[in-house]
């Protein structure tokens, strides 16, 4: 509903809560107190990288970029990478039921639900990758390209957990997952390539997400114009696949019942 009076009320009750923590640092709630809720996210959390991301961007954003390293390499040790996507989105379905919602509207708003819930942490891996660059550019203008190479990894590692999982279902996460790439291999020499890349060049894995991005755009156009023609049945099948296959194999599947007359490419 957008009112912090209710995340204000749940902050003062469970301020232990690594769901209530994670509301109150993507929304920065409490700008003064930010450094009390991160260390209480990664005194909840121990295992969620998530919590370390928060942290190093918190800490690039002060200026201190050794303690902001320290918690990027903690974050790549740890594969979990866990925003309760999945508890919002069961919750919000639940309180969609209770109003009168049916089955297909609850499942179907609660997703936006989750996709707008996920947006200001998705801004904050945003300015993590962009510290990752910043720093990126210090080390190569000292001439230490192994640094940044190293660094280009952890940017990497990023979108890899952006993509994979729960988090992986949602088209906003593979597309912010593609950006945050771009944005650290920007800054390397397009014409190297580096093992983390699987021995491809910046350049090639650049090109490849122009390509993917064009396939997105036209999945996109194609189950747009799908979509008025869809059946409740079919609606309730997207939902139900977007669950568990994810948005992009759940769109695919809606395309597939109906194809384009005049199909993107």
């Amino acid at each position: 509903m957008g009112d912090t009076n209710y995340l204000n009320e749940a902050a003062a009750n469970f301020p232990n809560d690594p769901h209530v923590e994670l509301a109150v640092l993507a929304r920065d709630e409490f700008p003064a107190d930010r450094r009390k809720w991160l260390d209480l996210f990664k005194a909840s959390s121990p295992s969620n990288s998530l919590a370390n991301y928060f942290s190093a961007q918190d800490y690039f954003k002060n200026g201190n970029t050794d303690a902001a390293v320290n918690e990027l390499l903690a974050a790549s040790g740890k594969s979990q990478f866990d925003n309760h996507r999945m508890d919002v989105q069961l919750d919000a379905e639940e309180l969609y039921l209770d109003s009168g919602k049916s089955l297909t509207e609850a499942a179907t708003f609660a997703m936006a639900d989750m996709s707008r819930e996920d947006t200001p942490e998705l801004a904050t891996i945003k300015r993590v990758d962009q510290g990752i660059a910043d720093l990126m550019k210090q080390k190569l203008a000292a001439g230490d390209a192994d640094s940044a190479a190293n660094l280009a990894q952890m940017g990497m590692i990023i979108a890899d957990k952006l993509n994979s999982g729960d988090s992986g279902k949602l088209i906003i996460n593979q597309l912010v997952g593609l950006a945050t790439e771009a944005i650290v291999l920007q800054r390397l020499d397009q014409n190297t390539a580096y093992d983390f890349l699987n021995g491809q060049t910046p350049a090639q894995v650049l090109q490849a997400h122009k390509s993917q991005n064009a396939a997105f755009r036209d999945l996109f156009a194609n189950f747009d114009a799908a979509r008025p023609s869809m059946t409740d049945a079919e609606l309730n099948n997207y939902v139900q696949r977007s669950q568990i296959y994810g948005e992009i194999a759940a769109m695919r599947w809606v395309v597939q019942q109906h194809p384009p007359a005049n199909p993107a490419k």
